[in-house]
């Protein structure tokens, strides 16, 4: 699942600046360079996501979600080409990194999609088969 496409990169960094940064071959535009950015992002997104939702094949691409991952892919050509100052770049992208945590963690959620079910943990020990006997807790 991929959260945005090479034209939403090309109207959120500009054609000029995008063929700056992925042309290795002075041909234009490289959209598998960009394919490649963008598989990044939707993997990373997807990783931070993983222990939220139950099914990762559910997600959709909210414009939350493709805000974030424009940031990352953002982040990533520019560190490719390593080209002039992106402390601004880098803000944007430790910013997408804290959203994706606050999703994780159910501080923010993008429309549309369902959290995963609660974990519920039970054990087969009975109250005589405890770790340790009432005597040593009584002692507490």
């Amino acid at each position: 699942m991929e959260f945005c496409t090479v034209q939403d990169l090309e109207e959120n960094l500009s054609q000029a600046a995008l063929i700056q940064l992925s042309d290795d071959r002075a041909q234009g535009v490289q959209e598998e360079v960009c394919r490649e950015v963008i598989a990044q992002a939707s993997e990373l997104i997807i990783g931070h996501l993983a222990g939220r939702y139950s099914d990762l094949s559910a997600l959709k691409p909210t414009p939350l979600l493709k805000r974030i991952a424009l940031d990352i892919c953002a982040y990533y050509l520019y560190s490719r080409r390593n080209k002039g100052n992106i402390d601004n770049i880098r803000k944007r992208y430790e910013e997408a990194l804290k959203e994706l945590d606050y999703i994780k963690l159910g501080q923010l959620s993008p429309p549309a999609q369902e959290p995963a079910a609660p974990v519920e943990y039970r054990t087969n020990k009975r109250r005589s088969q405890r770790l340790f006997p009432d005597d040593i807790w009584e002692r507490f």
